[in-house]
């Protein structure tokens, strides 16, 4: 798999969900990434229709919310899983082309 997921926005910055520790997770990789900027936390810049905060919400919620997209789910024994592997098991890459493709559009609709 190609470093395709690392989408950078109008901003310069990689949007994503619950990313405190990706710069980290990157840096100390078998790939040993560095990101020039912080990535961008979606959580804190989108609203619901009622135009209430969705920091809180589950990334479900968040996809669900902005997108449209019910059923969208990030399992979290997928995403604690060992990443720094040479091949990803196919439920690895499936989670990564979500949250990419996911993390993409909603960046993409908020300006990010």
């Amino acid at each position: 798999m190609g470093l395709g997921w690392l989408t950078i926005c109008n901003s310069g910055r990689k949007p994503s969900f619950y990313i405190h520790s990706d710069r980290l997770k990157l840096l100390i990789s078998n790939h040993r990434l560095e990101m020039a900027r912080d990535p961008l936390d979606l959580r804190f810049y989108v609203e619901s229709e009622d135009e209430e905060s969705l920091k809180f919400a589950l990334v479900e919620e968040i996809v669900k919310e902005c997108l449209g997209f019910d059923g969208v789910r990030l399992r979290r024994e997928i995403s604690m899983s060992n990443w720094d592997v040479e091949f990803l098991n196919d439920d690895q890459v499936l989670q990564a082309r979500l949250n990419g493709h996911c993390t993409f559009e909603i960046g993409k609709n908020i300006g990010a």
